[in-house]
């Protein structure tokens, strides 16, 4: 039978039965036969971009009539089989395009939405492993992580939340961040502190390591929950302002947010347009099969000079082109790491504490980071490579090591009520009040620097003026790491004279502790609180750091070493007057109060009313070294009230090795160590010194630290270390 034959007797047949039926005649067995149905496509062939090598299939799911037949085509050329799926065993380059699928039966055919198939090149090959941490020790490695603090720093530029709205306030408590099996583990909490309503912890190695290009790789098992928003990250460290520096995220989730769910990674490049003048970016997303909060996987940024590409679990779902000019950030600009948890942010539809109505806590594991070489690839150790001698801000005429130099290495930034009048000599400057409030400028680094040598050492700077306003004179280091010295008229510090002539200061670093040397932001600041007589001048010449000395170094001997009593002690006492300070790190949240001392004639009370942190410092103008004690105990008197139900913690600080290293014991309502009990009584503790495990007993800077969230009441008294 010829085909023509058989679709003409077909035909036929199928017109006899059309008759028959419109007759009243019934075939076959008395039923009915049921109307064919077109194809229709109920499950779309997905985009995907795979790695050159790798194997990918395109499928698509249809309803109909059987038998259905499918046609797929790339562009406009047909390719592969008869079947519901496509396969690319090896994918190449020339696979890269748009696919269609065409179903069709014997009554229509429908052809399917596009997909787009991405094939990137291979991963190149890891060179050398240039830098990691494995989180194997017992805490968190401060030689190559620093903490970044609070809920966004205030100075040079304010960001609140970061400049995101984000919702949570840093700590640097091991509630937040910890070493755990073999991993770092970040956690956020639904946990008043600092004015906000939760608390994460955010680790950076900036002022550690910096770099630029490289392959950066990260094992980490992500969070779950609404609006925890986990990130691995780099940052610019250039000391320009977002997004100047540029920004490069590796790994970036926005959990519960619209179309963004616990499976949904994003990688971005941020960067600074100077033609359109704004802020551009350039993403990828990865949408995972399952919830990545369910295991571990590997990201992984490659970066060389021709390309930004991210992976996960080796598969690369974004590339992006770095050789045009305007990107020149994001291939040359050195940058840090940054691991972060942050809660919120009005960007993806939280504006309220409420809305995370996830479980909390929420952890963000990481097993490891690890940096490989490739080529061109630099990695800068920021503690070798910092500077040692004397460090010129504005010398003028003093012989400095190394000199730091305007608009390179710093910028002056006048911050409110003043105005330059020249300098006396043409080296100096002159600043004078417009009006009667506040007073302040400072020299803010362009790139933020390590400079631990310096912490033992001094601050100079010469300095003239006849005016009777009270100033202050300070560095920053870290965010809002603002550390002051005051001078007041008539109790001014270091042999100055209001006198109109030039007197040389030098002020001791360790009266500057609140400052994180490894992380300098400020070389020199001044300011005044207002009100302030208008047209007040103040003339400052040669600024420079110098280095600490020998001499610079106090070692007591014997039993008993005085830090707040009036005991008798053999080893001698820190008196705060002709030995150092007790500087106040946040005087907006810090009242002094009446006191009932718990030996002699006085103790150190005080309230912080307001939610929000407070923290205080006894600094000696030297370095003390206490190996003498390091086995022995510190003993205090210490007073709360029954009422109080904040968190509060006493601590040591040293700037040892290559870190500023503290040490804490923190005092929890409900838990507090050493049989402390909140009931507004006295009770004497004695905490062995070897508690404070973090902290260089050869070189102590802050000889005892308290620091808390208020609202707070304390009293203490009768501190003192004691030998074993």
């Amino acid at each position: 039978m010829t085909l023509l034959t058989f679709l003409w007797r077909r035909s036929a047949w199928v017109a006899l039965l059309s008759g028959l039926g419109a007759l009243g005649v019934s075939c076959g067995g008395g039923a009915t036969p049921e109307a064919a149905l077109p194809p229709a496509i109920t499950a779309q062939p997905q985009s995907r971009t795979l790695v050159a090598g790798t194997a990918a299939t395109l499928t698509v799911t249809a309803t109909g009539t059987a038998p259905l037949h499918y046609q797929w085509a790339k562009g406009a050329t047909a390719v592969g089989t008869d079947a519901a799926s496509y396969a690319v065993l090896s994918a190449q380059a020339a696979d890269s395009g748009t696919y269609t699928v065409t179903v069709a039966n014997s009554v229509a055919r429908v052809t399917s939405a596009p997909a787009t198939l991405i094939v990137t090149p291979a991963i190149v090959p890891d060179g050398a492993l240039v830098w990691s941490d494995e989180f194997s020790g017992p805490g968190i490695d401060t030689t190559k992580w620093a903490f970044d603090l609070g809920n966004g720093p205030s100075s040079p530029v304010p960001l609140y939340g970061w400049g995101n709205g984000e919702m949570e306030y840093y700590t640097s408590s091991q509630d937040n961040a910890a070493i755990e099996d073999g991993s770092l583990v970040l956690t956020a909490r639904r946990q008043d502190w600092g004015g906000e309503p939760f608390t994460s912890a955010r680790l950076v190695t900036r002022g550690k390591f910096s770099f630029n290009r490289g392959a950066f790789e990260a094992r980490i098992r992500m969070p779950m929950g609404d609006r925890m928003w986990p990130a691995f990250w780099l940052l610019g460290d250039t000391g320009e302002n977002w997004p100047m520096c540029g920004e490069i995220d590796i790994a970036e989730m926005f959990c519960g947010a619209a179309g963004r769910g616990d499976n949904v990674m994003f990688a971005t490049g941020h960067w600074w347009d100077e033609g359109l003048g704004q802020a551009l970016q350039n993403s990828g997303v990865w949408t995972n099969p399952a919830n990545l909060s369910d295991d571990y996987h590997i990201y992984r940024l490659a970066w060389d000079d021709a390309t930004l590409s991210a992976s996960i679990d080796g598969t690369r779902y974004w590339s992006m082109a770095i050789t045009d000019p305007t990107l020149a950030e994001l291939k040359d600009h050195f940058f840090y790491i940054i691991l972060n948890l942050a809660v919120g942010s009005p960007g993806f539809g939280m504006t309220s504490a409420a809305q995370a109505d996830g479980p909390l806590p929420q952890k963000m594991y990481v097993d490891y980071v690890r940096v490989y070489a490739n080529s061109g690839s630099t990695v800068v150790d920021e503690a070798a490579a910092q500077p040692h001698g004397t460090l010129g801000v504005l010398p003028d005429g003093v012989a400095c090591a190394t000199q730091l130099q305007p608009g390179t290495d710093y910028n002056l930034y006048l911050w409110n009520n003043l105005h330059v009048i020249g300098g006396n000599p043409a080296g100096a400057i002159t600043v004078q009040t417009t009006d009667n409030t506040w007073f302040g400028f400072g020299y803010d680094a362009t790139k933020r620097r390590n400079l631990l040598n310096y912490a033992a050492g001094y601050l100079h700077v010469s300095i003239k003026t006849t005016a009777t306003d009270p100033f202050q004179i300070g560095i920053n280091g870290g965010n809002d790491g603002n550390a002051w010295v005051l001078f007041a008229n008539g109790a001014d510090p270091y042999g100055f004279r209001r006198d109109g002539q030039w007197h040389s200061v030098a002020i001791p670093m360790t009266l500057l502790g609140n400052a994180d040397f490894t992380d300098i932001v400020q070389y020199f600041m001044v300011a005044g609180t207002g009100p302030v007589t208008p047209g007040a001048t103040f003339a400052f010449d040669q600024i420079y750091w110098s280095e600490d000395a020998p001499e610079n170094l106090a070692t007591p001997v014997g039993t008993r070493f005085g830090i707040f009593t009036e005991r008798a002690c053999d080893a001698g006492s820190f008196d705060p007057v002709t030995d150092g300070a007790i500087n106040i790190w946040n005087e907006t949240n810090f009242t002094p109060a009446a006191g009932v001392p718990f030996e002699g004639t006085g103790s150190f009370a005080f309230t912080a009313p307001a939610a929000a942190w407070y923290g205080l410092g006894f600094a000696p103008a030297k370095l003390y070294d206490l190996t003498a004690f390091a086995k022995g105990h510190l003993h205090l008197a210490l007073k709360v009230p029954a009422t109080s139900t904040t968190d509060f913690k006493l601590g040591l600080k040293s700037p040892g090795g290559t870190a500023v290293r503290e040490s804490w014991i923190k005092f929890k309502a409900g838990a507090d160590p050493y049989g402390f009990v909140r009931d507004g009584s006295y009770h004497d503790i004695l905490i062995p010194v070897t508690d404070f495990a973090n902290s260089d007993f050869a070189a102590i800077s802050q000889l005892f630290m308290v620091a808390g969230d208020g609202p707070a009441a304390m009293e203490f008294d009768d501190v003192y270390l004691l030998a074993d």
